[in-house]
């Protein structure tokens, strides 16, 4: 696979390795926390990916391996003072994790050492979430006297259900790799000698057989399952169903599996 990089001094190290986009937090000196530069960077690197048509999937990650993502930048946070001071602060945020959702690719949390209070909820926010042998997760906020602010309780509780959700948010404990993969906050672990973004890559080679816009679809009635009554997720599922049929892409898949190829999508 072929990689490229774009050297800045963002606090988001971006580099495109096949199909894949791999947005890298640079901020090991702070845990891999979101302050407003990194969130404004992330949120520019998946706005720009919308233009890549060659893109399957998003990746992000942390650099250094102890940490994913920690969360919220605290030593920016106890400069909030008021309300909208705060609303502002954590509404970039949530701003910021609604558009992992709403990305028209796959987004995936590459998750190496620990992913915990905001740093979990972005892994939340993701498709999928991958993790090293030594990713652990938890969601401590309570001990903070405080509740996930990124919508984290919603996402999780989607996940894993009311009670492994209330039972992690209670208690604030960090699990392991082994114990997430169980109970579902990981869809899986990276085997031994492999990095969790080599996994991860991996894996977005296996969607080089799916079209952009089948995944796209796919992203979008599924949410819309999440979210929404059955009725309304039905009529997304039926437009979505509908619009692909008369695409090129699945023209193409047609004309290719009566000549016996592969077939080249093109994203329309």
């Amino acid at each position: 696979m072929s990689t490229s990089s774009k050297e800045t001094s963002s606090p988001v190290r971006c580099e495109k390795s096949g199909a894949a986009l791999v947005l890298t937090i640079c901020r090991p000196h702070a845990g891999n926390s979101i302050d407003t530069a990194t969130a404004k960077a992330l949120g520019d690197e998946l706005r720009a990916a919308r233009r890549d048509k060659d893109l399957r999937a998003v990746i992000i990650a942390g650099e250094g391996g102890k940490f994913f993502c920690s969360g919220g930048d605290l030593k920016a946070y106890r400069a909030l003072t008021t309300k909208k001071q705060l609303a502002s602060a954590f509404g970039r945020v949530r701003k910021l994790l609604d558009d992992f959702e709403a990305f028209p690719l796959p987004v995936i949390a590459a998750i190496d050492g620990y992913a915990l209070g905001g740093g979990m909820e972005m892994a939340l926010a993701c498709d999928l979430r991958f993790g090293s042998a030594n990713a652990k997760l938890g969601m401590p906020q309570g001990r903070l006297g405080l509740i996930p602010g990124w919508n984290g309780i919603q996402r999780l509780v989607e996940l894993v259900g009311r009670g492994t959700a209330l039972r992690l948010l209670y208690t604030g404990e960090t699990v392991s790799a082994k114990d997430a993969h169980a109970m579902h906050l990981l869809d899986d672990v990276a085997a031994d000698g492999s990095t969790v973004v080599q996994h991860a890559l991996a894996f977005v080679q296996s969607l080089d057989k799916t079209a952009p816009l089948s995944l796209a679809a796919t992203k979008a009635v599924t949410l819309a399952a999440l979210r929404t009554p059955s009725a309304n997720a039905t009529k997304v599922a039926t437009h979505a169903f509908e619009k692909l049929w008369f695409t090129r892409d699945h023209r193409e898949a047609e004309s290719a599996f009566a000549e016996k190829r592969t077939p080249s999508f093109v994203g329309s």
